[in-house]
């Protein structure tokens, strides 16, 4: 009984590095994935950053400044979490 599965190994089937064709593909996956990524991680953050600026807005009519600076570090550190997500995507993107 012959092994058909010796015949379509991954070794036998991957693509070589010098094969246009696949190297074309992986780059469209590649892509696809950090479209994938970047709509993933800005997503959430952009609505925190969103919320949190309106919460910033309600809370300047309250007396109550410590509320008002709780939120101005909750908006600072989404602004910090979504510049350091777009300079990991943008140089992921360069390799």
């Amino acid at each position: 009984m012959s092994d058909d599965s010796a015949a379509h190994s991954p070794k036998e089937t991957a693509a070589t590095p010098g094969d246009a064709k696949a190297d074309f593909g992986s780059q469209r996956e590649r892509q696809a994935l950090m479209a994938h990524l970047r709509h993933e991680l800005r997503t959430p953050v952009n609505a925190v950053l969103g919320y949190s600026e309106m919460l910033i807005e309600d809370a300047a009519s309250c007396t109550e400044r410590r509320l008002s600076e709780d939120l101005a570090r909750i908006h600072s550190a989404g602004a910090s979490l979504l510049r350091l997500i777009n300079e990991l995507l943008d140089t992921s993107q360069l390799e």
